[in-house]
């Protein structure tokens, strides 16, 4: 596989997977949110997820420190 669009297409999985917790964090806390809740408000696979990112906990702290996800 094109090792471009491998990585084109992993940026903007990880940049649903933020919108999607952004938004469901405004509705309920984060400890209450599953990963394959996450997903499929993100409309990703949960390989997709695991592959991008370890888990809700890390997104969060990751947008905290203003990293660039």
């Amino acid at each position: 596989m094109d090792e471009r669009r491998l990585s084109r297409t992993n940026i903007l999985a990880k940049e649903y997977i933020v919108s999607a917790l952004l938004l469901l964090v405004s509705q309920k806390p984060l400890s209450k949110i599953t990963v394959s809740e996450l997903c499929q408000k993100a409309g990703v696979s949960r390989m997709t997820f695991y592959k991008v990112k370890q888990s809700t906990t890390s997104i969060k702290r990751a947008k905290a420190k203003g990293e660039c996800y």
